[in-house]
Order: structure tokens, then sequence, then C-alpha cells
């Protein structure tokens, strides 16, 4: 029998990692499926290496585990059959760079800087990257409310208003009338944000193609032209 990641977590780790448990049934919701398919996985923020380990025992040795820091003090917290990289994820120039060496990926879980610029714009420059039927995962999006950080409730700029946006482009084949420049951005750059879920401080998005697929009552009626 397999272990749990939260068991993994609490019981096999070495090295350090600061996680909050409410945080688990939600990778487990997301992430499970991908145990012992050798995905490839990047993670933002490696700090005491602790996570990044516990990613390889969770989904296998066969797995390429990727972490990401701005801090090459990480470097000292490399555990067996992960990748760290260091550089700035508030930096368009790093991912343009560092995402076409890569290639294309299963999962993606921002848990850097937790700035909400440095956020949206890490989605916007890897999402092109996540493979269709693929996760993308921002953790610890409570720093949108955070007033001393310049963010707060329905604050436009905030990662969370950002993705809330993206629920509109799951519907994009639905919009009428005028469609604004914002809009039209979304569309053009997102149109395979197939889901977006909202759990207690993480949002995770799904890859994929949104279906539109009318029932049919009428037995031999044809849909294609509808």
């Amino acid at each position: 029998m397999q272990k749990s990641l939260l068991d993994i977590y609490v019981n096999d780790l070495v090295l350090h990692s600061d996680k909050y448990l409410s945080y688990f049934p939600v990778y487990e919701e997301f992430f499970e499926k991908y145990r012992g398919k050798a995905p490839t996985f990047i993670e933002v923020g490696v700090q005491g290496g602790g996570s990044l380990e516990m990613w390889r025992k969770y989904f296998g040795s066969d797995s390429r585990i990727i972490g990401i820091d701005v801090d090459d003090h990480v470097l000292n917290h490399k555990s067996e059959g992960v990748e760290i990289i260091i550089g700035n994820q508030g930096s368009t120039d790093f991912w343009k760079t560092l995402m076409p060496q890569i290639g294309k990926v299963d999962m993606f879980l921002d848990d850097g800087s937790h700035q909400v610029g440095h956020q949206i714009l890490t989605f916007i420059e890897t999402w092109p990257y996540i493979k269709n039927g693929g996760v993308y995962m921002c953790e610890d999006t409570h720093t949108s409310y955070f007033l001393d950080w310049g963010n707060g409730l329905l604050q436009g700029n905030t990662f969370l208003e950002f993705a809330k946006k993206l629920t509109d482009v799951v519907n994009h084949n639905h919009w009428q009338g005028f469609i604004t420049v914002e809009s039209d951005f979304l569309r053009k750059n997102f149109s395979d944000v197939a889901s977006v879920s909202f759990h207690n401080s993480i949002v995770t998005i799904r890859k994929g193609s949104p279906k539109w697929i009318r029932p049919n009552p009428y037995p031999g009626h044809d849909l294609a032209n509808q």
C-alpha cells in the first residue's frame, strides 16, 4: 500500500519543509493521478528542501522534480534525484530562457515569493508549458488580502482577482457583446483553461479544452450546425 503524501511529509523527510496541513487533501486531489507515472514537476520556492524531497518520494524515483528559488543558499538543501535552479520568478526574461530548456511539465506549484505580481507573471509565462491535462497550482494566495503588502479584498491587482477572471475564460465561447482589451488578452492566451478551483489559500488551474456539448433530445437531429 502506498503511503499518503501527509504520511511522507510527517514521517519520512530528512530535510525541512513548512506546509499548511490543510493543503494536503488538495495536493492529493489533483496530483495523485501522477504517482508512478514519471511526471515532470516544478515547484517555485525551495526553502529547506524538504518539499522537493517529499514530491520525489511521492511521485517515484522516475519523476523529474525541479525546484526554483532566488536564494542560492538553497543549493545546500538538495536531496537525491532533484534539480534546483536559481532564478527570480519576478523576471520575465528568466522564464522565457528557462522554460524552453525544461520543456513541457505535468504539474507546476508556485510556493515562491507570494507577491501577487510575481504570482500573476509566473502563471502567464509558464502556462504555455503545462501539458494538456496538466495542473497549475498557486498556494498561499491569502497574501492577496494583505493590506500591508498593498493588497486587499476585491482589489483588482491581486492574484485571486486575476484567477477569478480565468473563470470567465472557461466560458469564453458564450461571451457576447463588448470585448475589452483585457478579456481579449485572456481569451487569446488562456482559452485552454479547462477549470479553475478555489480552496482556502490555494488556486488550482487545470489545462484542457472546455467542453460545451448540448444534449440531443431529437433522434437524428444534427447538432453540429447549432
